[in-house]
């Protein structure tokens, strides 16, 4: 409690990491080295998961009127495409085929390669990123090094105060692209666009609860 850290741990952070823990001393017990389990028995209490906000069309639109330079096309990528931002960031020039209008993603939760089409948008994006990049990755600084995570979480935080919203970093936007779809298109769709393993993610953060059914039998 002392440590001003903890509060920055999630209780998902902190039972990731006794699980990871309790694996390590399992290894150990099973070979002879320690005789106990520090970790067993630990348990804790994660609260169930809440819906995260998502920005409105509306919102997003000036959220990007906020933003510049590589920013504002990164924005225009995510929102458009609904890419993690880790996907984006590995992103090089030889992943986008501009005649084809496809993009060739490395999907960081199944570890494989995904061929996307894009819209005009992203189509304009790419080129002009790739015109950029000299060959190398699509999304680098004014120093020609990639970007990094927390200067973008930085910047996005920036625009957003800058646009009168209240932005959180990049998930935010997969979110809200999720979000906005889900208004549009069935979920099973909604899962193949945003590319998710399992149909519960999207029904469980980004598909609204149907209509209440009528009686089956009246009273």
């Amino acid at each position: 409690k002392d440590d001003p850290a903890a509060d920055l741990l999630s209780p998902v952070t902190v039972r990731n990491w006794i699980q990871k823990v309790s694996m390590f001393f399992r290894w150990a017990q099973d070979r002879g080295y320690v005789r106990r389990n520090p970790a067993r028995g630990v348990f804790v209490k994660v609260p169930p998961r809440s819906a995260k906000p998502a920005l409105t069309v509306e919102q997003l639109t000036k959220l990007i009127a906020a933003c510049t330079g590589v920013l504002k096309d990164l924005v225009l990528l995510l929102v458009n495409t609904g890419l993690r931002i880790g996907e984006a960031l590995r992103l090089k020039a030889e992943d986008f085929d501009r005649a084809a209008g496809t993009l060739r993603v490395l999907n960081t939760k199944g570890n494989r390669y995904d061929t996307m089409r894009v819209n005009e948008v992203v189509v304009e994006v790419l080129h002009r990123r790739t015109l950029q990049s000299g060959g190398g990755h699509l999304f680098q600084s004014s120093t020609g090094t990639p970007l990094e995570r927390r200067n973008i979480r930085r910047d996005l935080i920036a625009a957003g105060k800058k646009a009168g919203l209240k932005v959180t970093g990049a998930q935010q936007l997969r979110r809200s692209y999720c979000t906005a779809l889900a208004t549009r298109v069935q979920a099973a769709q909604l899962k193949d666009l945003a590319r998710h393993r399992d149909i519960r993610t999207t029904m469980a953060f980004y598909v609204d609860l149907p209509a209440a059914v009528a009686p089956i039998i009246a009273s």
